[in-house]
């Protein structure tokens, strides 16, 4: 199984979080401690620039919410390949037992301190 590179250094194309998801096996390490976190994370645009901020506060952590966006694709079968361009980060962990307003609190504060919603991908 592969080691996993630490919170810090975790920088994933949508394929290798693509093979995270589909190989359970392979990635249990990284399974394992991405489940064990919540965390604010950002997903960049290597074409355009563009950049997205999101939170993970569920009870699957990290993992779960990532898992989804790997899902949501397969299911909505996007015709634009633009999210082969997408990198995922993360920008600041928490425990799993941090509370849910915390969490969105330091989200909003990182689409300020990045300026995501006037030139980035956040809406709100």
């Amino acid at each position: 199984s592969q080691d996993f590179v630490g919170y810090d250094n975790l920088i994933l194309s949508f394929g290798q979080l693509k093979d995270i998801v589909e190989k359970p096996n392979v990635y249990d390490k990284y399974i394992s401690a991405l489940s064990a976190v919540k965390a604010v994370y950002l997903i960049a645009d290597r074409k355009t620039g563009k950049q997205y901020i999101g939170s993970a506060t569920g009870s699957d952590g990290l993992f779960g919410r990532w898992k989804e966006y790997v899902k949501i694709r397969d299911y909505l079968a996007i015709s634009s390949d633009s999210y082969k361009d997408f990198q995922f980060s993360i920008l600041q962990i928490f425990s799993m037992n941090e509370s849910k307003e915390k969490i969105l609190n330091c989200e909003a504060l990182w689409k300020n301190k990045l300026l995501t919603k006037d030139f980035g991908l956040n809406d709100n």
